[in-house]
């Protein structure tokens, strides 16, 4: 899977790096410290809440996946308050809801003609044997999950 052994506190600061942002501006403007966020970065300050993570997502214009991947590794790193959030009625709304969006976006007309240029150049030797392995499972057992709560 494309989180497996990925620390929160490393994929914040790549996405900070990616914003083209410094810590110093962003702080300020989550209303903290530039140095706890540079410990959250560091891994000395464990993930945050769910009110700043969506802060930081919102500063840092974060798209859905990014967002998802981040609120997911500080689930990972034990923040209760996210996980509580996600295992609520609403938060597992929510993620349902997300999940039929994105599958009705995959529906689309326009998707479909890049998936299918996706499909030609997946079956070409530009990718491993082994990659393409793992790219066919991930997308096997999303869409099995999607199948069975959607």
């Amino acid at each position: 899977m494309y989180l497996m052994n990925r620390k929160f506190s490393d994929f914040l600061e790549e996405l900070i790096k990616m914003s083209g942002l410094e810590k110093k501006q962003i702080g300020p403007e989550l209303g903290i410290t530039a140095s706890y966020l540079t410990g959250l970065t560091s891994g000395r300050n464990r993930p945050p809440s769910l009110d700043l993570l969506r802060r930081i997502s919102k500063v840092l214009n974060l798209s859905d996946r990014e967002e998802a991947e981040l609120l997911y590794l500080a689930i990972e790193e034990r923040s209760p308050d996210v996980l509580e959030y996600l295992i609520s009625e609403r938060g597992a709304q929510v993620l349902r809801d997300k999940g039929k969006e994105i599958y009705q976006a995959f529906m689309d007309p326009e998707i479909q003609k890049h998936l299918e240029v996706c499909k030609s150049y997946f079956g070409s030797k530009k990718i491993p044997e082994e990659r393409k392995k793992l790219i066919r499972q991930t997308i096997e057992s999303d869409l099995k999950l999607y199948e069975e709560g959607g």
